[in-house]
């Protein structure tokens, strides 16, 4: 999971991949075990789950597009919800990755 914020963030950009996973696998541990915010990215999941569903169906029945286009507008749909979802767990990361990193300043 943490690969995919490699270059990410702009406070640790410039060091290497190395470096950036262990920060990174720090300030994981950091938002979702210390500052308990785990509940947060459960919420984000279920509320962009239920979403993707809802659109999808409403894709489905109202619009009756057919195989080919209600599967590329359900694809459009489940991509658009993987990156808020992205975003959204990145924004939460952040705020660990700031106490990490504050820690290691101090």
């Amino acid at each position: 999971m943490d690969l995919q914020y490699i270059d990410y963030f702009d406070e640790i950009k410039g060091r290497s991949k190395a470096e950036q996973l262990d920060i990174l696998a720090k300030a994981r541990y950091e938002a979702f075990v210390v500052q308990r915010l785990v509940s947060r990215v459960i919420g984000y999941f279920v509320v962009l789950s239920l979403s993707v569903f809802v659109f999808t169906t409403a894709i489905k029945f109202y619009f009756d597009l057919g195989l080919l286009y209600g599967g590329l507008a359900n694809a459009l749909v489940f991509a658009l919800g993987y990156f808020v979802h992205r975003r959204l767990y990145g924004k939460l990361l952040h705020k660990g990755l700031k106490s990490v990193l504050n820690a290691q300043n101090s």
